[in-house]
C-alpha cells in the first residue's frame, strides 16, 4: 500500500481541513513528521488508521474523541484517504457518528456514522469518481482487510507502529507471530493441510471404532456367536424354503381347480335367483294397477281445471282490492280519533302553562342569590387547592412508603423462592444420567413401534386389495362365461346358418355337394339372421382377452398374498423384538418427548445452580439497602400527613357558611345556567303550548276529509267483489265441477300433473320391461338343478386356507433368509472395510499427529513452514541490526522450546558477539529494542514483498523511538533507513529529534497555533 493524497477535517488538532499530497513526494522515500510536542504529528497516522478500519493508530485512542474542539460547527469531523495497491487505487471516506446545527431553529442533530470505499476511474471526477465496493461503517472496514490482508491490530504491527507499540512484534510469542506471519505470506494452505489430515485421520478413528462396532451389532443381530454359525443358519434356512415351494405350486393347482367349480356353480345359481326375482318383480308391479288407473283419472280433472285458473285470479284479484279498500278506511278512522284527541291535550297543555306563571317568577329571585354566592365560593377553592396539594404529597409519600415496603417484601420473598428453586434444581440435575439412558431406550421402541405400525397399515391396504382382485376376479370369470354362452349360441347359429346357404343353391336332380344325394325331401331353412364371420372372429377375441384378464387378476391376487405373508412375517418379528413395550407410535413419540424434555430441564438445571447463588447473594444486599429507604421514607410519611390535617381544617371553617353542593365556581356557575335553562324552558313552554293548539286544530280539519272518501272507496270495492264471484261460479259448473270446493280439490300445480304424467308412463314401461325380464329368465334357467353351493365354497375355503398357509411360511422363510444372508453379506464387506480403514489410518493417522505438532520439537507443519520464511525475514533483519548495533546484535529463532506446554518455533532470541551467546530479545534495553524492532520491520517488508504471492509492504510509518538512542546509534539507524531508497519503499518517521531535522531535508511540518494545527510538505 502507497498512499496517494490524505484529507483530514477537524480531527484533533486540525480544526480546519488539511491535505496531504503525497505524490509530491515524487520518487524520495524517507520523510520526516515534525512539530512539538501537541501539534498532531500523530493524528496523521490516525487519520490514515482511521480511514482504513475505523479506529485510532493507538489502542490506547478513542474514535469517539477525535473531533477537534476548536473547529466550527459547521464543519463535518471526516477524513477522505487516497491509496494505491499495485495498479488499483482506491478512495476511502469515512464520517463519524457527530452533532451539528439544526438547519431550522436552535439545538443540533446526530449525524449517522457513513462510510464509503471506491475503486477510483483512471481519471477520476466527480460525475465519475469510479466504482464504489462497499459502504456502511463495518462493511468498509472488512473490504479493507480484504484487500490489504491486515486486521487493525496487525495493520499497526507492520505498517504503522505506533508509539508505545513497538516491541509487540518482536516480543510476541509464537501464536501472535504466527497470526502475523500466516497473512503476510499467506501460509493459510499448510494450516488448512493440518486440519485436513487431523479431520481426515478423526473420520478414519470414528470409521474404525464404529466398524468395529457394526461387527459386533451384526452377530447379535443374527444371534450367532460367529459368522460359521450365520453360515450353517443360511444354508438350513435355504433347504426348508425349496421344499415349501414345491408344496406351494400344488396347492396352487388344487386351488385354482376347485375355483373353476365355485364359478360354475355360482353362475347356475345366479341364474335361478334371477328367475325367482324376475317373477316376484311382476306380481308386484300387476298389484299396482289398479292404483295407476286412479291416477290417470285425477291428471284428467286436473288438466280441466287447469283452464279456469286465469277466472279463479280475477276473483282473488277483486277480493285483494276489497281488502286494501277497508284498510285505508280504518287508517282514515284511527287518524281522525288521533286527531281528535290531540286538541284536546293541547287545550289541557296551554291551560297548565298558564297555572305555571309563579315558578317563572321563582326563578327570576333565584338567579339574583346565586350572583351574591360567587365570591365567597371563590376563597373556598383557594383553600381546597391548598388542602388537595397537602392530601397529593401524604398520598405520594404514602405509595413511596408502601413501594419500600413492597420492595422489602418481594426481596425477602424472593430471597425464599431462591432457596426452595435451588433444592429443587438439584434434585432435578441429579435425574440427568438416568434420563439418558432411558430417552436413548425410548428412541429405539418408538422406532420400532413405527415401523410396526406401517407394517400393519401396509398388511391392511394389502388385504384390501385382495379383496378388490378376488371380486374383480369374481366378475371377470362371470364376464368370460357370458361370453363363451354368446360364442357357443353364435357358433350354432353359423353352423344351422352354413346349411340354409347350402340349401338354398340345391337343384332338382342335382347331387348334394354334402351327402351326394339327388333327391331333396327336407332342404334347411333359418328363421333368424346368420351371423358373419367378423362377428363370430370379434367375439372369440373377446374371449380371448376375458381369458387373459381372468390368468393376470389370478396372477395379481396370488401376489399379494404372497406379500402379505411377508408382511405378517416381519411383523411377528418385530413384535417379539419389542415384546411387551409394543405400544402405539404416537404414545411412543410423546413418551420419548416427554423423556427428552425431562432431560433438557435436567440440562438446564445444573446451570441455573451458579447463577441463582449468585443472584441470592445480591438480593441479600438489596435486602439491607430496601429496609433503610423505607424508613427514611416513613418518617417523611409523617411530617406529610401533619401538613394535609392543618390544611383540611382551614377548608373545613370556610365550608360552613356555603351549601354543600355550591362549594366549587363550576357548580355555582353550573346551578345559574340551570336556573337560567329552567326560565327559558317556562317561557318556550307557554309558547309552544300557544302553537301546538292552532296547529291540532287545522289537522283536524284535513283528517275529516279523508275519512269521507275512504268510506266511499269501501263500499265500491265490496260491489265488486260479488260481481267477480257470481261470474265464477257459473263458469266451474260449466267445466264439470259441482262448486268452488270440488274445483280445488281437482287442481293441481304444473310440476305436480308433469310428475304424475311421468309416473304413469315410468310404470307402464316398468310393467313391460318386468314382463320381458321374466321371458328372458326362463329361458337361461331351463333344464338347469340347484348346485350344492355350500359344500362347494367350504372345499374352496379349506384349499384356499391350505395355500394362504403355505404362503406365509414361504414368506416367513423367505424374509428369514433374507435377513440371514444380508447379515452374512454385511458382516463380510463390512470386514473387508474394517481391515483397509485399519491400514488407511496407520499411514494417514501418524502423518496427522507430525503435521500438527505432535513430534520431539512440537512445531506443526504451517509454522514448519513460516519458520523457514521467517529464517529469511531474520536474515534481513540481522544485516540492518547488524549496522544499526555496530555489528554487536544479529536475531535468529529459538532452537528449543521454553515451555514444552506450548507450541514453539517461532520464538526469537538476540544473538551478542560481545559475550558470544544467545539471549532473549526482552532482555534488549529500550533503545536496543527499538533498533531490533525496526530492524525486523524493515526485513520484514523486504522478505514479504520479494515472496512470491506474498502481500506488498511498499510503505511503513514509524512513531518516536529514536529520543532513546545515543548520537552513535542514531547515526547507525539513520544509515539503514537512507539505504532503504533503493527498494523504493516510502518510510514516514515521527520524531521530535533535532538531529534527525537536519539530516531528513523532505519533511511534513506540523505548525500548531491558537485556532488549530496546520500540516505541509517541505521538500529540501
Amino acid at each position: 500500500m502507497k498512499p496517494i493524497k490524505l484529507v483530514v477535517r477537524a480531527i484533533g488538532p486540525y480544526s480546519g481541513e488539511v491535505v496531504l499530497d503525497f505524490e509530491e513526494l515524487r520518487d524520495r522515500t524517507l520523510f520526516l513528521i515534525h512539530g512539538p510536542t501537541g501539534s498532531g504529528k500523530t493524528t496523521i497516522l490516525d487519520a490514515m488508521t482511521f480511514a482504513l478500519y475505523g479506529e485510532c493508530s493507538g489502542p490506547e485512542r478513542d474514535v469517539k474523541r477525535i473531533r477537534s474542539d476548536l473547529s466550527d460547527p459547521q464543519t463535518p469531523t471526516e477524513v477522505i484517504f487516497d491509496f494505491r495497491l499495485g495498479t488499483e487505487r482506491y478512495r476511502i471516506h469515512r464520517r463519524p457518528e457527530q452533532q451539528r446545527p439544526r438547519l431550522r431553529g436552535t439545538g443540533s442533530a446526530k449525524i449517522r456514522a457513513e462510510a464509503t470505499l471506491t475503486r477510483l476511474a483512471e481519471n477520476p471526477g466527480d460525475e465519475n469518481p469510479g466504482e464504489v465496493i462497499a459502504s456502511q461503517w463495518s462493511k468498509v472496514t472488512r473490504a479493507v482487510e480484504d484487500l490489504l490482508g491486515f486486521r487493525g491490530d496487525q495493520f499497526r504491527q507492520v505498517v504503522v507502529l505506533p508509539q508505545g507499540q513497538f516491541r509487540k512484534l518482536l516480543l510476541a510469542d509464537s501464536r501472535e507471530r504466527q497470526a502475523i506471519l500466516e497473512v503476510l505470506f499467506q501460509t493459510e494452505l499448510y494450516r488448512r493441510v493440518e486440519e485436513a489430515l487431523k479431520q481426515a485421520s478423526k473420520e478414519i478413528e470414528v470409521q474404525v471404532r464404529d466398524l468395529g462396532s457394526r461387527l459386533k451389532f451384526i452377530l447379535d443381530q443374527a444371534e450367532s456367536e460367529t459368522i460359521g454359525d450365520l453360515k450353517d443358519r443360511e444354508t438350513q434356512t435355504c433347504e426348508q424354503l425349496s421344499d415349501v415351494q414345491k408344496d406351494i405350486q400344488i396347492l396352487k393347482a388344487q386351488e385354482i381347480e376347485v375355483q373353476e367349480k365355485l364359478a360354475e356353480a355360482r353362475r347356475t345359481a345366479e341364474r335361478l335367483a334371477e328367475l325367482a326375482d324376475a317373477e316376484r318383480a311382476l306380481a308386484d308391479l300387476e298389484r299396482q294397477i289398479p292404483v295407476y288407473q286412479s291416477k290417470s283419472g285425477a291428471l284428467s280433472r286436473a288438466k280441466r281445471a287447469a283452464t279456469l285458473i286465469s277466472e279463479e285470479r280475477s276473483v282473488e284479484r277483486s277480493i285483494q282490492e276489497s281488502a286494501k279498500a277497508s284498510e285505508r278506511l280504518k287508517t282514515a278512522r284511527d287518524a281522525f280519533v288521533k286527531g281528535k284527541l290531540t286538541v284536546e291535550e293541547a287545550e289541557q297543555n296551554l291551560e297548565a302553562e298558564k297555572k305555571r306563571a309563579g315558578e317563572r317568577e321563582e326563578a327570576r329571585r333565584t338567579l339574583g342569590r346565586l350572583a351574591d354566592l360567587a365570591a365567597r365560593v371563590k376563597d373556598l377553592e383557594r383553600a381546597a387547592r391548598r388542602s388537595d396539594e397537602a392530601r397529593r404529597a401524604l398520598s405520594s409519600k404514602g405509595q413511596e412508603l408502601a413501594q419500600a415496603t413492597r420492595r422489602l417484601e418481594a426481596c425477602a420473598e424472593k430471597i425464599g423462592q431462591n432457596k426452595e428453586l435451588l433444592r429443587d434444581l438439584e434434585r432435578v440435575a441429579d435425574q440427568r444420567e438416568l434420563l439418558q439412558h432411558k430417552v436413548a431406550h425410548a428412541e429405539t421402541v418408538q422406532r420400532n413401534s413405527r415401523r410396526l405400525q406401517e407394517l400393519v397399515q401396509g398388511e391392511a391396504s394389502l388385504r384390501y386389495a385382495l379383496d378388490g382382485a378376488e371380486k374383480r376376479l369374481k366378475k371377470a370369470v362371470q364376464a368370460l362365461d357370458s361370453a363363451m354362452s354368446e360364442l357357443e349360441a353364435l357358433d350354432r347359429a353359423w353352423v344351422e346358418g352354413q346349411a340354409a346357404v347350402l340349401a338354398q343353391r340345391l337343384e332338382p336332380g342335382l347331387p348334394c355337394p354334402v351327402c351326394g344325394s339327388t333327391d331333396h325331401p327336407a332342404p334347411a331353412v333359418v328363421d333368424h339372421g346368420i351371423p358373419s364371420d367378423r362377428s363370430l372372429k370379434a367375439k372369440k377375441s373377446r374371449v380371448t382377452e376375458l381369458q387373459q384378464e381372468v390368468e393376470n387378476i389370478r396372477d395379481e391376487k396370488m401376489d399379494l398374498e404372497r406379500r402379505i405373508a411377508e408382511v405378517a412375517a416381519t411383523s411377528i418379528v418385530l413384535r417379539e423384538t419389542l415384546g411387551d413395550e409394543i405400544r402405539d407410535p404416537k404414545e411412543a413419540e410423546g413418551e420419548l418427548a416427554r423423556l427428552k424434555q425431562e432431560l433438557k430441564k435436567a440440562d438446564a438445571a445444573h446451570k441455573d445452580l451458579m447463577r441463582l447463588s449468585e443472584e441470592t447473594a445480591g438480593l441479600r444486599e438489596d435486602f439491607e439497602r430496601f429496609r433503610e429507604e423505607r424508613d427514611r421514607v416513613e418518617q417523611e410519611h409523617q411530617a406529610a400527613m401533619i401538613e394535609s390535617q392543618t390544611a383540611e381544617a382551614e377548608v373545613a371553617a370556610l365550608q360552613s357558611g356555603i351549601p354543600e353542593n355550591l362549594r366549587k365556581q363550576s357548580a355555582v356557575r353550573q346551578a345559574v345556567e340551570r336556573e337560567q335553562a329552567r326560565l327559558g324552558s317556562l317561557e318556550a313552554a307557554w309558547e309552544a303550548a300557544q302553537e301546538a293548539l292552532s296547529r291540532s286544530r287545522e289537522e283536524l280539519a284535513s283528517r275529516t276529509t279523508a275519512l269521507t272518501a275512504a268510506e266511499e272507496s269501501a263500499a265500491e270495492a265490496a260491489r265488486s267483489v260479488l260481481e267477480h264471484q257470481e261470474l265464477f261460479l257459473k263458469t266451474i259448473r260449466d267445466a264439470g265441477f259441482t262448486d268452488v270446493d270440488d274445483f280445488r280439490s281437482g287442481k293441481k300445480g304444473p310440476h305436480e300433473m308433469d310428475s304424475l304424467e311421468q309416473e304413469i308412463q315410468t310404470f307402464h314401461t316398468s310393467l313391460e320391461s318386468a314382463r320381458d325380464r321374466l321371458a328372458r329368465a326362463k329361458k337361461a334357467a331351463n333344464g338347469l338343478v340347484p348346485p350344492d353351493l355350500e359344500g362347494i365354497e367350504k372345499t374352496a375355503h379349506e384349499a384356499k386356507a391350505r395355500l394362504q398357509t403355505a404362503l406365509q411360511r414361504e414368506a416367513t422363510l423367505s424374509e428369514s433368509l433374507k435377513r440371514v444372508t444380508k447379515l452374512a453379506a454385511d458382516y463380510e464387506s463390512c470386514s473387508r472395510e474394517l481391515a483397509h480403514e485399519e491400514t488407511r489410518y496407520a499411514v494417514v493417522g501418524r502423518i496427522s499427529e507430525v503435521a500438527n505438532g505432535h513430534n520431539p520439537v512440537g512445531i506443526t507443519f504451517q509454522r514448519f513452514v513460516l519458520g523457514a520464511l521467517l529464517d529469511k525475514v531474520l536474515v534481513a533483519a540481522s544485516e540492518r541490526l547488524e549496522i544499526m548495533s555496530n555489528r554487536r546484535y544479529s536475531l535468529q529463532r529459538q532452537s528449543e522450546r521454553a515451555d514444552r506446554r506450548t507450541s514453539g518455533g517461532l520464538d526469537l532470541e538476540v544473538v551478542d558477539s560481545y559475550t558470544g551467546r544467545e539471549r532473549p530479545v526482552s532482555t534488549l534495553s529500550g533503545g536496543e529494542s527499538f533498533l531490533a524492532s525496526l530492524s525486523l520491520a524493515l526485513g520484514l517488508a523486504d522478505v514479504v514483498q520479494s515472496y512470491s504471492g506474498g502481500i506488498r509492504l511498499d510503505t511503513i510509518f514509524v512513531d518516536e523511538g529514536f529520543g532513546s538512542l545515543d548520537p552513535e546509534a542514531l547515526d547507525l539507524a539513520f544509515r539503514a533507513l537512507i539505504d532503504l531508497q533503493s527498494g523504493g519503499r516510502l518510510v514516514g518517521v515521527i520524531s521530535h529529534v533535532p538531529d534527525l531535522r537536519d539530516r531528513i531535508d523532505t519533511r511534513l511540518e506540523i505548525v500548531p497555533d491558537k485556532r488549530g494545527s496546520k500540516a505541509r510538505f517541505v521538500i529540501g
